[in-house]
């Protein structure tokens, strides 16, 4: 028996009383070998923080495995790009990858001439992990009536944190994964400033 397969589609509406803006997100695509979390958790972050953001709006998934490596290459003719949104039933549609690198330093972060710039709980001479994932997130967002392209910029996203777990170890880790969830959140921003300059 067939299966019917139904695209999985998440919706950007933008203001009440009003048709939603419909956005198809393509799922990012990780490239590079660092990849800390899988795209599903970073993407389930990404539309966490959409509503965050703005809470009006929905954030909206779509499953078109054809998109997948069009950031490797020119953009789409504009009748492609109206033909696919229009199969979706999306108003825009976004795609793109993402690559990750991470760096850490350890640090004093106290010393017996400072005592006074001690936090709760450190002892002199106390040294921390210092943790930061970066990337350069290459995103776009194709308009569905003409088939044009609205974003195309590479933009930068990034995460920071200090910890005292040892580098080697199941916390340290951790914390590089919960860094590179934050990163969503850059894309967050992104994505609402667009569909916000959609706005009449």
């Amino acid at each position: 028996m067939l299966k019917k397969i139904v695209p999985l589609m998440v919706v950007l509406g933008l203001q009440a009383g009003a048709d939603p803006l419909r956005y198809g997100f393509v799922p990012v695509r990780f490239t590079g070998e660092y990849q800390p979390v899988s795209a599903a958790d970073f993407m389930s972050s990404f539309r966490a923080e959409v509503q965050k953001k703005a809470p009006n709006l929905n954030v909206v998934l779509v499953d078109a495995p054809e998109v997948a490596h069009w950031s490797d290459m020119l953009p789409p003719e504009p009748s492609v790009i109206k033909a696919l949104t229009k199969r979706l039933g999306v108003d825009r549609l976004c795609w793109g990858s993402i690559k990750l690198s991470t760096e850490s330093r350890l640090m004093r972060t106290g010393g017996v001439n400072n005592p006074g710039d001690l936090f709760p709980g450190q002892t002199p001479g106390t040294y921390r992990y210092i943790i930061t994932v970066a990337g350069a997130a290459d995103i776009n967002v194709a308009d569905g009536a003409s088939g044009k392209i609205l974003l195309d910029e590479p933009f930068a996203i990034f995460g920071s944190e200090s910890t005292a777990a040892p580098e080697g170890t199941s916390r340290f880790e951790e914390v590089e994964k919960q860094l590179t969830l934050q990163c969503s959140e850059d894309l967050a921003d992104q994505i609402v400033r667009q569909a916000k300059r959609e706005l009449p």
